[in-house]
């Protein structure tokens, strides 16, 4: 902004009042702001600002005026608690001669309170020298409620998902999730497991639909499992008495799961597994991908006979895979399983399996879903 520029088509408060009355309306409005304006002059030292400055900085007129815009009593901070580059910002400004819509800033007022601030700052050129106008607007409510809400999101993210996983002398973990549009959704998409000596207990699943409603849905199934698991005769006894937490009235929100149990029999790892309307699971063995299991009704659709588990004998080596469908729906066109089969690693570790499908994930991903990856090895 440059006040010697030409006049401009605009009206002109001189051109409509004298210069008493224009004096005053410029009072009056800069009054009216709720944001506080201060112009500094070509030292950075404040020379103006309006009636809102002193109440927004908690202090008097004469303390902001002997203050400059890089003056260290600020304390200025960026959003990580870095101190902020004032200087920095202030040479951007004379090089570039344009104004700067500049990061939220942390200062300290009189009263010695963080604020938090945004500010716009434009380059004035007022009698042929530089001069610094900038607005400043109070935002630590809402930086406050940003965080509140990232704490939010991090609680529901950790109980969606461990935050790390157990240790088992029978098998080895792998897992990795990913939440959809970053770090504003919570994604459906969970897995829990559990180590009891030799045994152990995992739970992968998702929720069909979006949104607070999808999140609770996971949630409850998960902790439900986590309570339930380890009480019930069987995993299929458990997925049934799932069943009747959950009601069926919103066919947009759906809960399917595969739910496992691995235990020693006659010193043989044992996987007894239900795949409750999800993605089959895949079994790498000998060089080879293949898929294991069969489908039964999802989450909340009661049978009347129950669901029954597969068992399946393991053997050292062999790499058990489990997803949700975040990983095949984000490839355009979507990935079929026998696709995914081809895509699958054989002759890895389960660490580079789950790497490599997290990746495959993240590099077609829209953003849209979150994807949930779980494995184990036998040793």
């Amino acid at each position: 902004m440059v006040i010697d520029a030409p006049p401009t088509p605009d009206p002109h408060l001189s051109d409509l009042f004298d210069a008493e009355t224009v004096e005053r309306l410029i009072r009056a409005i800069s009054s009216a702001l709720c944001e506080a304006v201060v112009i500094a002059g070509p030292t950075g030292q404040i020379i103006w600002h309006n009636p809102v400055a002193p109440e927004l900085f908690e202090m008097t007129s004469a303390e902001l005026l002997e203050r400059e815009l890089v003056d260290q009593r600020w304390h200025a901070i960026t959003l990580d608690g870095a101190p902020y580059p004032l200087t920095e910002t202030r040479s951007q400004l004379r090089e570039t001669g344009l104004g700067i819509a500049a990061a939220p800033i942390g200062i300290r007022t009189g009263a010695g309170r963080l604020k938090w601030m945004s500010t716009a700052v434009t380059p004035l050129v007022v009698g042929g020298q530089r001069h610094t106008l900038v607005v400043f607007s109070d935002v630590s409510d809402q930086i406050a409620e940003r965080r509140t809400l990232k704490y939010t999101l991090d609680a529901l993210r950790h109980s969606l998902a461990p935050t790390e996983l157990p240790t088992s002398d029978v098998v080895r973990f792998a897992a990795g999730r990913r939440d959809g549009n970053g770090d504003s959704i919570v994604g459906a998409d969970f897995y829990g497991v559990g180590v009891d000596g030799e045994n152990a207990r995992f739970t992968v699943g998702d929720c069909s639909g979006t949104g607070a409603r999808a999140v609770e849905l996971s949630v409850t199934a998960l902790n439900t499992m986590r309570a339930i698991s380890g009480m019930m005769a069987s995993t299929a006894d458990a997925i049934d008495r799932l069943d009747t937490v959950f009601d069926n009235e919103d066919p947009h929100y759906r809960v399917t799961t595969v739910s496992g149990r691995i235990e020693m029999v006659h010193r043989i790892p044992t996987l007894s597994m239900v795949c409750a309307g999800h993605a089959l699971p895949i079994l790498i063995r000998d060089g080879r991908a293949t898929e294991i299991g069969s489908v039964a009704p999802m989450i909340g659709v009661q049978t009347e006979s129950g669901r029954t588990a597969t068992r399946h004998e393991l053997r050292s080596g062999d790499i058990f895979i489990s997803y949700t469908d975040g990983l095949t729906d984000t490839v355009q066109p979507r990935l079929a399983a026998d696709e995914l089969l081809e895509r699958i690693p054989v002759n890895v570790p389960v660490e580079s399996v789950v790497d490599t499908l997290m990746r495959m994930f993240d590099a077609s991903s829209s953003g849209e879903q979150g994807v949930v990856v779980f494995g184990f090895e036998v040793a």
